[in-house]
Formats: C-alpha cells, structure tokens, sequence
C-alpha cells in the first residue's frame, strides 16, 4: 500500500505567524553527510564535488563455512576484521551486516576475476573459516524518494551500517537494536540494598545513538549521547535468593548480542549437564558442550536449574515468525534494569545518567567529529560545523476558569479560581476508611469542605463506611451488599494504606462489577507540607473523573472561527500485553471544548491488523459525539502512538477509520487528519543565549525541517524540562484532507497539551494521546478486562 497525504497544509503569512509565534533559532544535534560523487570526471574540479542528490552501493553476499549461527555477531565481525585487508583489495572499503557487506566504490568484475571472490583459512582460536563473496547488486537512491522508498530506506540503512562499523572498530558494544553503542570502559559503578539486604551492584554506561535521514536531497546523521543501567549480578545469584519470583523478570544474555528475554519459568529438572537435539548436527548434545562449542563458553556451575523463555523464530521458506520455547542458564544472564521501586530508593542513579543542555550538546560536536575522522569510508565525511535552524516559539493558549483567565508560564500555571463548569457535586459519595484514620478522615473532609467552597462546587459530607481494608473479599461482599440497600453513589473513596492485590482487587470490582467512579488517597499524603495543594488536586482530579469540567484551553483562531465541529482521537499500544494480546485504547473527545472523552479498549493477538473493534469503538464515539452536541463532527483529528511500526499499517487504521465513517451514513464525509506521534526521538533541539551558554527550548518550540514536497513532520517541546535534556516529541502527518494550515497544527497540537487535567501545565503530547496511555496501564495494571460500559464517558483512571 502506497502512502498518499491527501493535502499538504498552507503555511500562515508572516503577518499571521507573529499573531501566535515568534520566530527564533535553536540548535540541532543533527549534522549533514558529505557524499563524494562516485564516479570521477576528468575535470578535477567536478572530480571534488559533493553530490547529495544521488548515491550508489554496491551489495556483496557472503557464506561462511564452516557456518556461523546468526545470532553471533561478534564472531562475524571478528573474521571480516581480519580478512579485512583480503577483502578491501578487490571491491574497496566496505560496510558489514549480518551476511552482507556494502562498499560505496564502483564494482569492478575485471577486478575480481570470477563471479565469487574466496577467502580460506581464517583462523579464530582453533577453528579455521573459509568466506564466499558474490557480488548482489547494485543499489541506487532515486531523485524523489516517494517514487523508490524501498530504495531510500535501503540507502540510508547501508549508510547507518558504514557508522556502526567505525563504533565496532573502536571497540565500542552495541545494546539493544536501536544502533546504541556503549563503551564498556567509560562505566561509573553503582549499587543499592534491598530490605532484605539483597545488594544489587550496577554500572552506568554511557555511550552513543544515532540515526541517518535524509532532508530534501540532503543525506543527514542526527548524534545523540545514550546511557544505560547494567546489573551486574547474574540470574544464578537471583535465584538462590529470591527463587521462584524470578518468574517474570527480564535477564540480558551478553554471548549472543546482548538480547533480553523474559523468564516464563524454572525448570529444577533440567541442568547444564542435560542433553537436547541440537538440529545443526541433528546429535544430543548437553547445555555444557553447546556453550563451549558455539560460544567458547565453559559453564561453572553444572547443578544450577535453567530458566525458561520463549524467543521468536523465523521459519527460512515461508518467512513467518513462530514461539519457540528456549533454555537459558542462569549464570550467563544478566538480571536486566531496575524496577520503579528499586530506583526510587536511590537518586543518584538518574544523576548519573544525565549531562546538562551544555554537555550533551558539546558531546554531539565532538561525536561527530570523532566518526568524521575515523570514518573508513574516504565517500563518507560529517560537516561537524554548528547547525542553527529556524524554530517556532508559540505563544501559550489561555486558560478559563468560570470568572477568570490563566496565562501559563513556562508551560506551567497553578490553579486559582472557580472551575469552567460543574454539573456533578460532592453531595452523594462514600468515603471508606477503617477507624484508626478516623482523626486524618476528618482533617481530610475539613480541607475537602474549604477547597470544594473555593472551586465553586456544592459540597456534603459523605456516608462513612469503616472497615479494617485488610481482606478485600470481606469488603467486596459488604459494599456490594450496601450498594443493593442504598444504591450507587455518584463516586467513592478508599482513604488507607493498601498492598497491591487489596488494590488490585477492589479497583477491578469499583470498575468492572459496580461501574461506580472512585478515588484512593493515602494517609501519607496528608503528612506532607504541601498537604493542602495535594487535596487540591485529588478535588479536581475527583471533579473532572465525574464528568465536569475543571477549566478550558482556548482554540487556535483558525479552529474557533470555524463552524465545524472537531472530534479528537488518542490511540495507543499498550507494550505489555494481556496472555499473548495487545490493549488497543481509544480515545475520542465527545464535546466541543475536548474536556470530556469516551474511553475504550480492545484486545488483538499480535500482528493481527484485522480492526473491526477500532471501527466499532470510533463509530460508537462519534455516535455519542453526536448526542451530546447535537451535530456529527466535521473534521477529526487522530493522534496514533508510534511503536516503529512500518507505515503500511498505520495506513491499514487510517482505512478502517474511514470505515467506521462510512457505516454511519453514506453522505457523512468529515475532513481528517492523522498523526504519527513518536516520543523516543534522537533529535534533540537546543536554545543558545546571548552569552553562547546552551540551555533547553522555551515551551512551545517547534522545528519542522523540509523534508521533501509531500512529507510533513514536526517536533515540538511542549514542557519546560528543569534536569537534564528536553526531548522533542516527533509529529508525522501521514494522512490529510482538512483545510487547516500547517501553523494551525502546530497551535492545535501545542494547546492540547494544557488539556490533560492530571496536571497544571503542559505535558509532551496532546491530552487525548496521554488519557489513552494512561487507560491502557490501568487496563493492564488493574483490571484485565474491557466491560467498563458505564464507565467510558469518564474519565475514571485518572
């Protein structure tokens, strides 16, 4: 399926553009590759000249025998190293990966002699390898990259393979699959103690990320500094501790490209000395020889149990991925990350992955000088000169209250004044608390009675329910019996200290079998300083989850002088998943000013891309849209959280939305737009004062580089960030057929982000995207399950 953008936005006229921006500079982490034009002319001038518009790569297949599993990479990389000089003696300095090396020289067949170049007696340790090179093909960029993007992708992958080549010969570990390199020797050495006294020892790599563009007919790289936590104690160490709760936890196995697994059991039967076929010689073989056979590894500890785990694996003919269940040993697994929990008992481990605007941004220049100069590609050289871009700095949206206005600074406000509109009060609600916080009960409903008068919003005291909240069955069955006698109150809160299958367990009932809205707070809230702000915000957090609206963010001119209505929708993948599914949330604003919202998920296996639930779920929100304000929507706008999938199947949701459209009436055809939204972005943008000091954007920047005729993106950093580095979120326009400009987007999407009612100032996506995250957690955390009907016009999971 080829990807089509309907309609590119107009841009504003200057004069519009100062109305809501003021435009400035900002720096970019991003640098230009400098491509030597391939094919020398006899003019020496046009011999220097730099083309951009224009590259080959030459693609050469290699076999290896005896053959190497394709998860050793190391050993690959260690026998083109050295035949190395062999290699480069027929087709050039060359680019590797996997089974395939790349040179940016011309091909020269004469050169070779045959159509196969062999290379014997390679000698790694005791065994001797033997490689095969065949000449593939040649791969050339085309002059519009929409017209070949198989080829353009093809590019910059080789391009991305000859960088990642410099990092490997530097000695530097690549972590992960997103061309993070670390070098191991450049560590800082950490470790927290658990309660029970379990240390865990940690280091601190820190290292380089990267990421190759292109920009118009311009090849770019974009550097980055990346840090990553290392835990140090292995899987063995774990489980004579913790024994069985090693179930569900994630392991790094450092002999195999550092992959990470997680443990889906503990076999006590099975040990290193035990045996298994092992397909490549189609002979039993124990864990203890394999290991040392394919990985010169010798195993120490021959009674430790093995962990199991499940991998995918790809079937060579027919291409489709499969679960294969694999053994792992412990003591050759890294115990992987750190829970929330763990690091919150330390902060020096974020410090220790942080540099200030300053530091990252120097780390960047010298980064790219570094790989300019070790580049082994004569083809390839990084402009390192500073790169100042145009930006965008927005000004903030005005926030109403009922009789007052709020100017946000810094993207950040704080709350005083009555709220926008409340229909739903705190005159019918339950308060269920045991009897010992009976004194912290009544400080709680004192402030609850002063804030509620300040915010303008009738106020009763609660029926009061006490019990112990130490058996979550015995409550279950009590509420549900005064539920029958006394019918369901508007909202209820539990006010205690709950482990987290108490909490597991009553949120499931509350939402799924009562369907009531509900509030926890801990008493250790109330024992902080800033006490009555945190009541503050459980009032307002209480107020818009029933239905209210706490304040309004004001529209973009070009929207509000609209007569068409506006629809909203978030949609977000949940990266956990529920037995093998992932949760699918919905979003989709239900009113006009997008302060209320109906919120739903789905279940979906995995790779399935078959979305008759999407279709009903937005189909049923615009259907509710329409009952609430009384006209269908004119123009929606989709916010789609981005999990690196490939385009075709975003494009596959854009269908089923039109879809959906297209079953509510023949002649409904409402304008849309719909956005890719990534938050894992390597470009970093950066504010340069007048005294030459680096700091971190104004809220509301936004740079949007040209990409080509009918490719749109932005980034934009919403939120001030006070540690460490700002990082942008990244807009793509994938599909469009609406009337509004480009600069309107960027005022739309910015002004959203004061919409999530959570927090009083901007968040780094639009409310709609975020709400959609949150209830996709919650959905995994609590309830596991999708019947939350007369709930979803809430927003109860705040």
């Amino acid at each position: 399926m080829k990807l089509v953008l309907l309609k590119r936005p107009q841009k504003s006229s200057s004069q519009e553009l100062q109305k809501i921006c003021k435009i400035s500079n900002v720096l970019t982490n991003t640098f230009t590759l400098k491509i030597k034009e391939q094919e020398q002319s006899l003019d020496d001038k046009k011999a220097d000249k730099i083309l951009q518009s224009k590259i080959a790569c030459f693609q050469y297949g290699v076999e290896f025998q005896p053959e190497i599993s394709e998860d050793d990479r190391q050993l690959r990389y260690t026998i083109f190293k050295k035949a190395q000089r062999d290699i480069e003696k027929f087709i050039g300095k060359f680019s590797f990966s996997g089974k395939s090396l790349y040179s940016l020289v011309k091909w020269n067949k004469a050169k070779m002699d045959k159509e196969y170049l062999n290379i014997d007696s390679i000698r790694i340790g005791e065994q001797s390898y033997s490689m095969r090179i065949k000449f593939l093909k040649q791969i050339e960029e085309q002059g519009d990259q929409t017209e070949d993007q198989f080829s353009q992708n093809k590019i910059n992958q080789i391009l991305n393979i000859a960088f990642k080549d410099i990092l490997r010969q530097e000695n530097y570990i690549e972590i992960g699959k997103n061309s993070k390199f670390y070098n191991d020797k450049d560590t800082q050495q950490r470790q927290i103690i658990l309660p029970n006294y379990y240390q865990i020892q940690f280091q601190i790599y820190k290292g380089i990320t990267f990421q190759i563009n292109q920009a118009q007919e311009k090849h770019q790289i974009t550097i980055d500094f990346a840090s990553r936590i290392m835990r140090m104690d292995d899987a063995n160490q774990y489980i004579r501790i913790f024994k069985n709760k090693i179930i569900g936890k994630f392991v790094i196995t450092a002999y195999n490209n550092y992959q990470r697994y997680q443990v889906t059991g503990l076999d006590k039967n099975k040990t290193p000395q035990s045996q298994f076929l092992w397909a490549q010689t189609n002979c039993l073989i124990s864990f203890c020889d394999y290991y040392f056979l394919k990985y010169r590894i010798k195993i120490i500890d021959l009674k430790q149990p093995l962990l199991v785990s499940y991998t995918k694996q790809r079937d060579p003919i027919t291409r489709q991925y499969s679960k294969k269940q694999i053994y792992l040993i412990p003591e050759l697994c890294k115990m992987a990350g750190l829970s929330q929990s763990e690091i919150k008992r330390t902060n020096y481990i974020i410090r220790g992955t942080q540099l200030s605007p300053q530091e990252r941004y120097e780390f960047t220049k010298q980064t790219s000088e570094f790989l300019s100069k070790k580049s082994s590609h004569e083809e390839i050289k990084i402009d390192s000169d500073k790169i100042q871009v145009e930006s965008f700095i927005l000004n903030p949206p005005c926030i109403m209250l009922k009789n007052s206005k709020i100017i946000p600074k810094m993207g950040n406000f704080d709350f005083s004044g009555k709220v926008f509109s409340c229909q739903r009060d705190f005159t019918d609600w339950v308060i269920i608390y045991s009897k010992k916080d009976e004194i912290q009960v009544k400080n709680l409903l004192r402030m609850f009675s002063d804030i509620t008068e300040k915010l303008g919003v009738k106020y009763k005291n609660p029926e009061q329910f006490h019990h112990p909240l130490t058996n979550s069955k015995d409550l279950i069955q009590k509420l549900d019996q005064y539920f029958v006698e006394n019918d369901l109150p508007s909202f209820l809160i539990t006010f205690g200290d709950l482990n987290t299958h108490f909490y597991q367990q009553i949120k499931y009932f509350f939402c799924i079998t009562a369907q009531v809205e509900s509030q926890h707070i801990r008493p250790q809230s109330l024992n902080k300083k800033n006490s009555y702000k945190i009541c503050l915000n459980i009032v307002l957090q209480i107020v818009q989850k029933t239905g209210n609206q706490i304040w309004n963010v004001e529209m973009p001119l070009q929207i509000a002088s609209q007569t068409i209505n506006t629809m909203i929708i978030g949609i977000e993948t949940c990266r956990n998943t529920i037995k093998d599914k992932q949760i699918i949330s919905v979003v989709c604003s239900i009113n006009r000013s997008f302060s209320r919202y109906q919120s739903q998920v789905f279940f979906r296996e995995k790779g399935n891309h078959q979305l008759d639930l999407l279709q009903r779920i937005i189909k049923d929100g615009i259907q509710i849209y329409k009952e609430i304000v009384k006209n269908l929507p004119k123009q929606i706008i989709i916010y789609r959280q981005s999990l690196g999938e490939k385009q075709n199947n975003y494009l596959i949701e854009i269908e089923a939305i039109q879809n959906a459209i297209s079953d509510i009436s023949p002649s409904y055809f409402p304008k849309l737009a719909f956005f890719q939204v990534n938050k894992n972005v390597v470009q970093k943008i950066y504010h340069q004062r007048e005294n030459n000091t680096i700091s971190n954007p104004i809220p509301g920047t936004v740079f949007s580089p040209e990409l080509s005729e009918n490719q749109i993106q932005f980034y934009m950093v919403s939120q001030n960030c006070s540690n460490g580095v700002s990082i942008p979120t990244k807009y793509s326009l994938l599909y469009n057929s609406t009337d509004l400009n480009q600069e309107t987007f960027w005022q739309f999407t910015y002004y959203q982000t004061f919409n999530y009612y959570n927090l009083q100032g901007s968040i780094r996506v639009p409310a709609a995207l975020k709400y959609a995250e949150k209830l996709a957690k919650y959905v995994f955390d609590y309830l596991q399950d999708t019947d939350f009907c007369d709930l979803k016009n809430n927003l109860f999971y705040l």
